[in-house]
Parts: structure tokens; sequence; C-alpha cells
């Protein structure tokens, strides 16, 4: 029993890396069903949102809970997002590539290579995230401690526990805003995207009734 929790420490980085790469699954595909079947957005668009809430949730549940890099500076959050979202679309390409180069080329199984590609990814993502996403993390001891030196510098109290949770919902308040504007305006996609009205949302098409 001793030998199992030695293990689990040791790799307890690791266990809550997959556990929330496993969380994220749902919440693109919860997405995706709400902004098609309840809001009505064109399939295409939808996947792009999805995907998009997906990695910025993946990128706060990586930073907080995996990494624990607790850095909230706008410096900080804004290198790190960025790196995040670079190293998600470079892998992504490479998996795609992937499939290209030995389903295509070499006719090799799909299923077979999506699953190798699949691996491939995790375990680049991971080190990416490791050694150079958040390779400059310092503990929430360490943080609060330095903010607490500022804020008594400045003689105001404040809360260092609540700027990440602040921080994090401005950000998805502010998206959500944009993609509602942004979906009311295209009032005609369906056109634009050149497929039937209703194409991939679940409603059907009322042309011709």
């Amino acid at each position: 029993m001793s030998k199992i929790k030695v293990l689990l420490e040791k790799y307890s980085e690791v266990i809550r890396y997959i556990f929330w790469g496993v969380m994220t699954t749902p919440v693109n595909y919860v997405v995706y069903f709400i902004c098609t079947k309840a809001l009505g957005i064109e399939y295409l668009i939808s996947n792009v949102i999805a995907w998009f809430l997906s990695v910025l949730f993946a990128f706060w549940v990586n930073k907080v809970y995996v990494f624990r890099s607790y850095e909230k500076d706008a410096k900080t959050m804004v290198r790190e997002f960025g790196t995040f979202v670079s190293a998600r679309v470079l892998s992504g390409v490479l998996e795609t590539g992937m499939l290209a180069l030995f389903v295509e080329t070499m006719h090799f199984n799909d299923s077979v290579v999506k699953i190798a590609a699949s691996v491939l990814v995790v375990i680049i993502n991971y080190v990416l995230s490791k050694l150079i996403i958040f390779k400059n993390r310092r503990t929430r001891h360490e943080c609060s401690h330095e903010y607490a030196g500022r804020i008594c510098q400045r003689g105001v109290e404040q809360d260092p526990c609540g700027s990440e949770i602040r921080i994090f919902g401005a950000i998805v308040i502010g998206l959500l805003t944009h993609i509602y504007e942004f979906t009311n305006k295209l009032y005609n996609y369906d056109e634009l995207m050149n497929t039937p009205n209703g194409y991939g949302t679940g409603a059907e098409s009322v042309a011709g009734s």
C-alpha cells in the first residue's frame, strides 16, 4: 500500500494531466451541442467555438491544477496562454500530418494511426507544457508572499486568491458576448457557407414548405 502511495505521489502531475485532459473532451462536446441545438449556430462555427472554449478550459486547469502555476500578472498570463494555444495548434497540425502521411500515402490503417498520433500528441503537449509553457511557474505560497508584500507597500488589503477567478470569468464573459454579437450579425451564414438552411444545427429546413 505504501508503494502505491509513493508511486501516486511521484506521478501525481502526470495523473492530474491525464484526468483533466479527459475532462476537456466533454467540455468540447457540451459546448458544440449547446451551440448547434440550443443556439442554432452553424455546425462549422460551432466546432470552432467548442474548440476554442475547450482549449481555454484546458489552459486554465493545466495552469492551476496540473502544473500549479499561480503567476497572475498580465504579462505572464498572455505569454502562457499564447504559447499554450500555439502548442495545441502545432500538435493538431502534426496529428493531421501524420494521418495524411501514413494513411493517404503509406496506406496504413487509419484507426491505428489515429490512436498512435493521439498518444504522441498527448506526450508532446505534456512535455511542452512542463518544459516551456509553465516552465517558470511559482507556487501559490510564493506568489501570495510577493503579492502580500506589494499590498503592504500600498497599504491596501485585497484578496490574492480571487484574482485568477475574476480574470477567467472576464475572459469567458467577453468571449461569449462577442460570439453572440457575431452570430447575430451573420443572420444569413447558411447561405454564406453554401449549406441548406439549418444544416448541421438539428433544425429542419423550411425551404420549399
